[in-house]
């Protein structure tokens, strides 16, 4: 073999090995959702919806079942597990809490969802006589898990957002 050519194909083979341990050990990327809906009530009417940290199931029609397991509701520390009700169930702990506000801010402690890191927002805010109320998360897909990509994750997050906003909405309009 020429010895050029032999040279070529070892740095070829050294950077081709680089490339892949950089790829596979690149930090997955932190992905966001954010979503509101206006709703036809004055905001303390939405916050008494939403503001119940273990009533998610009552706006939310993915779910069954919301029950404290840990600190009282509307405390930071306060833990939920949220049963889906085709699914899952997901352990959320209650990082802020602000009636003045109108919001909190809680982050997922376990699940089997295929997203990890998750951090969620929940707000009302006054438009007039009528509220906003917005859901932001953010989150990396889980690296364990290769048979969803990012796009899939942020559509899985996305829909579960808006039913519950949709949800949200209907209920306010009824």
């Amino acid at each position: 073999m020429n010895r050029p050519i032999a040279i070529y194909q070892s740095i070829f083979v050294l950077l081709s090995l680089a490339v892949a341990t950089l790829v596979e050990s690149a930090p997955l990327a932190s992905l966001h959702v954010t979503r509101s809906v206006e709703i036809n009530l004055k905001p303390n009417q939405a916050w008494e919806i939403v503001r119940d940290f273990s009533s998610l199931h009552h706006w939310h029609p993915g779910f069954a079942n919301t029950e404290l397991t840990q600190g009282p509701n509307g405390r930071v520390g306060a833990v939920r597990v949220a049963s889906m009700a085709k699914g899952p169930r997901i352990s959320d702990e209650l990082l802020q809490y602000s009636e003045q506000s109108k919001s909190y801010r809680y982050r997922m402690v376990a699940s089997s969802l295929p997203y990890e890191n998750y951090v969620g927002t929940i707000s009302v805010q006054g438009k007039g006589t009528t509220s906003i109320v917005t859901w932001k998360a953010s989150f990396k897909r889980k690296g364990s898990v290769t048979s969803v990509t990012d796009a899939d994750v942020i559509l899985m997050n996305d829909h579960l957002v808006n039913v519950g906003l949709a949800n949200l909405k209907r209920i306010a309009d009824n």
